[in-house]
């Protein structure tokens, strides 16, 4: 963009296009009719410079300045031929130093042109830029020159990219947990310009569209930042603030902040001891094997002793109280003989 070329004013397009037209062959009362509210000042314009022209045409060179002319021409082109060539000039350092002059001069134009090279790539490569790159005063001074060269809505549309910008700045910076307090201060400063150019002009329905989603996606940055900054509490509430005003001053209606990922604790699992819940209607479920031990020993006397020892063994679920039972039967029968 060549931003110092100057644009023609309306009368010097119509007398242009009005001029060109001429110069192709139309009549001059034909031409003004095509521009009946200029013509009052036109007419005078194109009737001069259609005399002039034909002024120019009707004198022709007399055959005399065409013979002079040729003549000098001439003479000319004899006394460069004949004249002798300039002998070169060396140039011999006159002191000391002369090497060391030449040398710093030189460095001086290498040094020159790496500068204009550097502001170059910058201006060129500065639309990404964020807070931090070697590049980004590139993109704030595009900012400034773009909007103080703008006028009406295109003052509008420039300023709401501007503030678009700095919402995603800190979106960037968010993520890997370098916003300031200035990144913050910068969107608050783009909304408070937002605001006074919504309060003087009127704002269309697509850049009423355009602010109301300013305002959503602010919101939910500013709140993140929030969460994971509380140093920066009151910067972001001012920054919330600027860019209400900016909503209301607009005419873009109630804001809603975006949703935005929360993170979620973990639940780490614990070790419960288990716990036995009696069941009122359970049966307790005992098995009794009894175990019968019999010994006879016969003694001399004839008197036989028998024992029998029966030992249960009881097995009860885990829902049911525990049965333990033991039983111990000892009989000595005597019988006759």
């Amino acid at each position: 963009m060549r931003l110092f070329d100057r644009k023609p004013g309306h009368d010097a397009a119509i007398y242009a296009e009005a001029q060109s037209l001429i110069d192709d062959g139309l009549d001059v009362d034909f031409v003004l009719d095509l521009y009946p509210e200029d013509a009052e000042w036109l007419e005078p314009l194109a009737r001069a410079s259609l005399a002039i022209e034909r002024a120019a045409a009707a004198e022709q060179p007399s055959y005399f300045f065409e013979a002079s002319l040729k003549q000098k021409f001439l003479a000319a082109a004899v006394e460069r031929k004949a004249a002798p060539l300039p002998a070169p000039t060396v140039l011999a350092p006159s002191t000391p130093f002369a090497g060391v002059r030449t040398a710093l001069a030189g460095s001086a134009v290498v040094g020159a042109a790496a500068a204009i090279g550097a502001i170059t790539l910058g201006i060129v490569t500065a639309g990404n830029a964020t807070p931090g790159d070697w590049n980004y005063a590139f993109k704030l001074a595009n900012d400034r020159i773009d909007y103080t060269l703008s006028r009406g809505d295109e003052r509008i549309n420039i300023q709401l990219g501007q503030t678009e910008a700095r919402v995603r700045e800190i979106q960037v910076l968010s993520s890997s947990g370098n916003v300031s307090g200035s990144d913050i201060q910068k969107l608050q400063r783009e909304a408070q310009q937002l605001a006074e150019l919504a309060k003087s002009n009127e704002l269309d329905d697509f850049q009423k569209g355009r602010l109301k989603v300013i305002g959503e996606k602010s919101a939910s940055v500013l709140t993140d930042v929030k969460q994971k900054n509380a140093a920066l509490d009151q910067p972001v509430e001012d920054a919330i603030t600027a860019v209400n005003v900016a909503v209301a001053a607009g005419g873009a209606g109630p804001i809603k902040p975006l949703d935005t990922p929360t993170p979620t604790a973990t639940a780490t699992p614990t070790a419960a001891e288990p716990t036995a819940t009696p069941d009122a209607t359970a049966t307790p479920d005992a098995t009794i094997t009894p175990t019968p031990a019999g010994t006879e020993t016969p003694t001399g006397t004839g008197t036989p002793t028998a024992t029998a020892t029966a030992t249960p063994t009881v097995v009860a679920s885990s829902t049911a109280p525990a049965t333990a039972a033991t039983s111990t039967a000892s009989e000595s029968p005597t019988p006759g003989r």
